[in-house]
C-alpha cells in the first residue's frame, strides 16, 4: 500500500471588495476539511457583472493584507489573463499552461476550486460550466443568514445532480455576512456602530487602516 499523497492546491476566486473574516473562514474549513496545503486567493479583474466594484489594485492590497498565512498566498492572475471574471477561462488557462499540463505535474497535485453556495446555484451561467464539473474539483461552502439561522436549502442542480464528483463542506459555519453587507455597513453616514460593525468583521487593522488612508467605501482617516 502506496503512502504517497497528491498535493493538494485550492483556488479561491472572488471579488474581495473587501475581504472579510467570511473569507478567512472559508479558507480555514476549506484547508482543514479537504487537508488542502496550500490556498491560492485569487482578485478577479474588472468583472463584467460587478461594474461597481472597487479597482482591482485596492482589492489586491487589501486581500495581501489580510491572508497572511504562510500556506496562503494571493495571485494576480485572473487580473492579468484578463478573463472579466470568468472562472472557465480562469482554470482552463491556468491549467493549460504546461507546467501544469506536464504528466509528471499533474499526477503529483489536485486542484480544487473553492466557491461559496451562492455561487454553487447559479453555476449554470457559467461559462462552459459542464466540463468545469466534469474537469475540476470543487469545493463548496454553506451560507447563513445574517440574523445566524441556517441559508435556505439550494434549489440548484448541482445539489443533487453533481455533488457526488465534489464537496459541499455541510455544518461549517462562516458567518452571515457577505462583502456587500460590510460595504453598507461602512457607507452608512453617521451610523458609528454600523462602522464598528463593518470593522469588527474585516477583524483586521491594517485592512481597516488601508480602507480609510484611500478613502474606500466612503471612509476617511478621520472616520
Amino acid at each position: 500500500m502506496s503512502l504517497f499523497r497528491k498535493k493538494r492546491i485550492g483556488i479561491y476566486g472572488g471579488t474581495f471588495d473587501p475581504p472579510t473574516m467570511a473569507h478567512s473562514r472559508a479558507i480555514y474549513y476549506a484547508k482543514k476539511k479537504m487537508k488542502l496545503d496550500h490556498v491560492i486567493v485569487m482578485p478577479c479583474g474588472d468583472h463584467r457583472f460587478k461594474e461597481d466594484s472597487t479597482p482591482f489594485e485596492h482589492r489586491f492590497a487589501m486581500s495581501t493584507l489580510k491572508f497572511l498565512a504562510p500556506d496562503v498566498s494571493v495571485s494576480s492572475y485572473e487580473k492579468d489573463l484578463g478573463t472579466g471574471g470568468s472562472a472557465y477561462s480562469m482554470l482552463c488557462r491556468l491549467t493549460g499552461r504546461s507546467e501544469f499540463m506536464d504528466r509528471d505535474f499533474r499526477s503529483l497535485v489536485d486542484i480544487y476550486y473553492i466557491i461559496g453556495q451562492d455561487c454553487a446555484d447559479e453555476i449554470e451561467t457559467w461559462d462552459e460550466y459542464k466540463h468545469l464539473l466534469e474537469t475540476f474539483k470543487f469545493i463548496v461552502l454553506p451560507r447563513r443568514e445574517p440574523n445566524g439561522n441556517p441559508g435556505p436549502p439550494s434549489k440548484g442542480k448541482w445539489y443533487t445532480e453533481w455533488l457526488s464528483g465534489h464537496k459541499f463542506l455541510k455544518g461549517v459555519d462562516i458567518g452571515p455576512q457577505s462583502s456587500s453587507q460590510v460595504r453598507e455597513w461602512f457607507k452608512s453616514k453617521g451610523e458609528s456602530l454600523d462602522r464598528c460593525n463593518a470593522e469588527m468583521w474585516i477583524r483586521d487593522l491594517d485592512v481597516v487602516r488601508y480602507i480609510k488612508r484611500n478613502k474606500l467605501y466612503g471612509q476617511s482617516e478621520d472616520s
